[in-house]
């Protein structure tokens, strides 16, 4: 009994880990102005099954491409807020 208990807390914090290190990253990112799939890709590292681990919304509306992001994604955060949706721009 006891070694299922070590297992399910060595599962739960390789997903922390996983989840922390790929914030660090990102915020790291964030500050030398730099975006990139290096969180994602570390946090896959860690624990390769993470993205089954975590919950993720109903639904996602991703923006890219090389121009027009920042407007495309502001005309779509309008259109949500006058409908009265809930939404989040990351």
């Amino acid at each position: 009994m006891e070694i299922d208990n070590w297992v399910i807390i060595y599962i739960v914090m390789r997903k922390l880990i996983a989840i922390f290190v790929g914030k660090i990253i990102r915020f790291v990112g964030k500050l030398v102005k730099r975006g990139s799939s290096l969180p994602g890709q570390i946090a896959l590292m860690i624990d390769p099954k993470i993205l089954s681990k975590i919950t993720l919304p109903k639904y996602v509306i991703a923006v890219t491409g090389s121009n027009g992001k920042t407007s495309t994604v502001e005309m779509i955060r309008q259109v949500l807020t006058k409908a009265g949706l809930k939404h989040e721009v990351l």
